[in-house]
């Protein structure tokens, strides 16, 4: 959790736009361990897009070259499209 909300912190006080995405699974709230996650969303102004950033684990990802965003990510995964990390 901390990764992501350090990260965004520091991104937008160099004036990066960047916002904390934070994943949770269904039973986040009876599940001992493991139940969340914190990224982020980075604006690149030269894709004119939000991008997905995993700081924790140092993962940015791809689909034929293209970064995507958390909602291409989710279609990604649920269409079982050929993600690169």
């Amino acid at each position: 959790m901390e990764y992501g909300i350090v990260t965004t912190a520091c991104l937008n006080s160099i004036g990066i736009k960047s916002r904390i995405f934070a994943l949770k699974t269904k039973d986040s709230e009876i599940r001992p361990y493991g139940a969340g996650h914190v990224l982020l969303e980075v604006f690149l102004n030269d894709l004119d897009k939000w991008i997905m950033v995993d700081p924790q684990w140092d993962i940015i990802v791809y689909i034929d070259g293209m970064t995507l965003n958390t909602v291409e990510l989710q279609d990604a995964v649920t269409n079982r499209k050929d993600i690169k990390l």
